[in-house]
């Protein structure tokens, strides 16, 4: 399956378990998507990341989505892609990884209690405007 199906795939089952995305969200998503990696776990989950050289030039790799589907969330599935993460991130050179929470589909509380537990810091403040 190429980038773009997988792409294709999944946008429509993010955005109906989200229950957010506009039409021209989901547009600016597939067209964000298509500059990420990609890899599908099998109709369970999905995970877009880029490596790039930041201003500090440091390799980083920055996961754009990271998504699991409701009914595997709490499986074994959550560890893979996280190890699968790691190793991926290694072996493009990257010193660090950066995760959203709201690119989940868990609640952040949540997702931040399993993070800090896989020896992920937290940092970072967001604003709502």
């Amino acid at each position: 399956m190429t980038k773009e199906q997988i792409i294709d795939k999944w946008l429509p089952i993010i955005s109906d378990d989200y229950m957010h995305f506009t039409p021209d969200q989901f547009a600016y998503a597939k067209l964000f998507s298509m500059q990420c990696n990609v890899k599908d776990y099998d109709d369970r989950g999905v995970m877009m990341w880029a490596t790039v050289k930041d201003v500090d030039s440091v390799m980083r790799t920055q996961v754009v989505l990271f998504y699991i589907k409701p009914e595997y969330r709490g499986s074994n599935l959550f560890l893979t892609m996280i190890k699968n993460l790691e190793t991926i991130a290694m072996k493009e050179g990257s010193k660090e990884i950066i995760i959203s929470g709201s690119i989940s589909g868990y609640k952040e509380e949540k997702f931040n209690k399993i993070f800090t537990k896989f020896g992920y810091t937290q940092a970072g403040f967001i604003k709502k405007v």
